[in-house]
C-alpha cells in the first residue's frame, strides 16, 4: 500500500476492463483496481494482526474506512461475499446485504479479474469483520446531534401553518 496515496479520491470503477478499454477509461479502471487490491491487502493484514483467536476488535474498522472510504471497502467485501456465497460460514445477513450491491463480473482473458480483490481470510472471522464494517458505516451515516440541531435551527417551524388541521375545522 502506498502511504501517500489518497485512496478515497479514487472513485470505485464499476464497469469491466473491456468496457474501460472501449470507452477510453483504462486509467480510471486501473487506478480503481489498484485501490481495490490495496484495500483487500489492508483488510487481510489488519485481521491477521488484530484477531486474537477469539475476538476481532471493532477498532480496526475506522482506520480502514478513513483510508479507503465506505464505498470501496463495501465493494471489496461485497465482491468477496459474492465470490464465496457458497461458503456456509458467512452469515445470512451478510450474504443478503451483498446481494443488494451489484458487482459486474469482469471476465476477460479467460479469468475473472474481480478475483484479485477477494479477501482471503478465515470466513468466520471475515464474517465478523463485515458486521463491524456494516455497523460502522451505518453509524457514520447517522446525523450527529450537532447536525440535527443545526438542521432544526436553520428550518424552524413557522407557526400556525405547520400545525395539522382538524378534519372539517379549516378556517
Amino acid at each position: 500500500m502506498d502511504e501517500n496515496m489518497d485512496y478515497k479520491a479514487i472513485p470505485v470503477y464499476r464497469e469491466t476492463s473491456v468496457y474501460a478499454r472501449k470507452n477510453d477509461e483504462l486509467e480510471l479502471y486501473r487506478a480503481s483496481s489498484a485501490a481495490n487490491r490495496a484495500c483487500k491487502h489492508v483488510i487481510e493484514e489488519s485481521i491477521r494482526e488484530h484477531f486474537d483467536g477469539m475476538r476481532l476488535p471493532r477498532s480496526i474498522v475506522p482506520p480502514i474506512l478513513d483510508t479507503f472510504g465506505a464505498d470501496r471497502v463495501s465493494y471489496v467485501l461485497v465482491n468477496t461475499l459474492q465470490s464465496k456465497s457458497w461458503d456456509g460460514r458467512f452469515g445470512k445477513d451478510n450474504l443478503e446485504w451483498a446481494q443488494t450491491i451489484p458487482i459486474i463480473p469482469d471476465l476477460a482473458d479467460s479469468i475473472n479479474k474481480n478475483s484479485f480483490c477477494v479477501v482471503e481470510t478465515h470466513p468466520a472471522v471475515l464474517d465478523g469483520f463485515i458486521r463491524h464494517v456494516r455497523k460502522a458505516i451505518e453509524e457514520r451515516s447517522r446525523p450527529t446531534l450537532a447536525e440535527q440541531l443545526k438542521s432544526v435551527m436553520s428550518n424552524p417551524p413557522s407557526g400556525k401553518h405547520d400545525r395539522p388541521k382538524a378534519h372539517g375545522m379549516e378556517r
